[in-house]
């Protein structure tokens, strides 16, 4: 028996040796996510700032929480900025992210290269946007599809910082003033709503909002695992 105990206790060691490195990886790759995914938000209240100052405060809701239905039921999503125009509704999908980013068209995921501020070069997979976004215009439609006026929803991806760049081409892919330039000229095509339509709009969109964020907020629990 006291010739297997050291064996036994080096076992234990191994064991906890591993299983800390394991929390180290974690608590490394959770920390570069965080510093990465932080850079640019400034620049997405900026960007929210920007369609604030042109279509009006009142008409732009941020960080709304709307439900969607997908093949395992309902699920909500948060989406950055619904902004009602005079003649549709526009759904703002808003990355702040800065590098390197492979973008291949109809992914599910793209992928960032980033250097972090203490020079690490770090990659990070993210969803890609314009799924995301159909998924958030989708949840806007549904939210306003028993509306005798349901007006059209169109959808917009916006990167917001100048140092970020991408493997392919995509004109769908806009900067804040792009954005707004393409709002504009949305603004002043088709039938235009009426104050009280957009007022109604408004209040059902916030309304719905309000009423899904604690089942959002649990949805993101158990996604967490807590």
């Amino acid at each position: 028996m006291e010739k297997i105990i050291p064996f036994i206790m080096c076992a234990v060691f191994v064991l906890a040796a591993y299983g800390l490195l394991k929390l180290s990886l974690f608590i490394s790759s959770y920390v570069t996510r965080k510093k990465i995914l932080s850079y640019g938000v400034a620049s997405e209240d900026a960007a929210t700032a920007l369609f604030c100052s042109y279509f009006g405060m009142k008409n732009v809701i941020s960080n709304a929480v709307l439900p969607v239905y997908t093949s395992a039921g309902k699920r909500y999503t948060e989406i950055d900025n619904i902004i009602v125009l005079p003649t549709c509704v526009a759904v703002i999908e808003i990355k702040s992210m800065i590098g390197r980013i492979e973008n291949p068209e109809g992914a599910q995921t793209w992928r960032q290269n980033a250097v972090t501020r203490s020079g690490e070069i770090k990659e990070l997979d993210f969803r890609n946007p314009f799924l995301q976004n159909d998924r958030h215009a989708a949840a806007v439609k549904e939210a306003l599809k028993n509306m005798p006026f349901a007006p059209p929803v169109y959808g917009f991806v916006v990167f917001t910082s100048p140092r970020v760049s991408f493997v392919f081409k995509n004109d769908k892919i806009l900067k804040p003033t792009q954005a707004v330039d393409k709002l504009q000229q949305l603004s002043s095509r088709g039938r235009k709503l009426t104050g009280e339509q957009k007022s109604e709009i408004l209040t059902r969109l916030r309304t719905i909002s309000k009423k899904s964020w604690p089942a959002f907020a649990k949805q993101v629990k158990m996604r967490q695992g807590r």
